[in-house]
């Protein structure tokens, strides 16, 4: 005897081949040429999900992070609502302006002059009136006070700084009480 296609086949493969039923004369040859089936584990199918919902998470969580997608976590909103609050703006005391002054430095020919005007800040309303009261005092500690400077003294980088802090000591000094709280120069000219 001859030997066939299916005896040359190893023993596994023959022993398929020869214990599958044959086609009936009714059926369609279909059926046979179809390949075993495979179960998939439920191991496999775990694992596959676990993997899948692990990518979708950190796929998310790094839009999060990069901004494209916002996660409203309710026990992070109340830290966020304090930090978003802006802290309230200083308040600013009521203003009082001091006319403007042209005086004479101290120089031997008296060619040098400064141009200035003061705006006080008062620390409370209610004191208003009364350093209104008070501004010929104000403006004579004024002229005094930089008729006795140099052109020199006034091109220092820090002179303005000092002539406010001066002004304000000899100001709340004169007025008995810390009632001015900043002096601002509206104006200062020097030649």
């Amino acid at each position: 005897m001859k030997p066939t296609a299916i005896d040359l086949l190893p023993d596994k493969q023959t022993k398929i081949l020869h214990e599958t039923p044959m086609a009936n004369e009714g059926e369609d040859d279909l059926a046979d040429n179809r390949p075993p089936v495979k179960k998939i584990g439920f191991k496999k199918i775990f694992l596959l999900g676990a993997a899948g919902l692990f990518l979708i998470a950190g796929g998310a969580g790094g839009a999060a992070y990069m901004g494209y997608l916002s996660i409203p976590l309710p026990f992070l909103a109340k830290e966020s609502k304090i930090e978003n609050v802006p802290p309230p703006p200083p308040s600013i005391g009521p203003m009082v302006k001091l006319n403007p002054l042209v005086i004479n430095l101290k120089d031997e020919k008296g060619r040098h002059y400064v141009k200035v005007r003061i705006i006080l800040e008062v620390a409370r309303p209610g004191w208003v009136e009364e350093i209104n009261a008070r501004l010929p005092l104000l403006t004579d500690i004024v002229i005094l006070t930089l008729s006795d400077k140099h052109l020199a003294d006034l091109r220092d980088p820090g002179a303005k700084d000092s002539l406010k802090n001066d002004f304000l000591k000899k100001f709340n000094e004169s007025l008995q009480g810390e009632k001015i709280s900043q002096i601002y120069f509206d104006e200062f000219i020097y030649q």
